[in-house]
């Protein structure tokens, strides 16, 4: 893969790489709590900025459940 190419993964990729219900992610990125993309019609999220915003949001004592 190419450094520059980016990899996006979907909201049932998503829910299974953190343990969360696919729901959640729809919620969040529809509240804009959470970063996300629109590809198309298609709803996809960056590991590397999920990554980001679960570990922020632990640091911070934030409940992500």
């Amino acid at each position: 893969m190419a450094a520059t190419e980016q990899v996006y993964i979907d909201v049932h990729q998503a829910a299974r790489r953190y343990g969360m219900s696919h729901w959640w992610f729809y919620h969040q990125s529809s509240a804009g709590e959470i970063p996300s993309h629109h590809l198309g019609k298609y709803l996809r999220f960056k590991p590397e900025e999920l990554d980001r915003y679960f570990e922020a949001l632990d640091s911070s004592g934030g409940d992500h459940g």
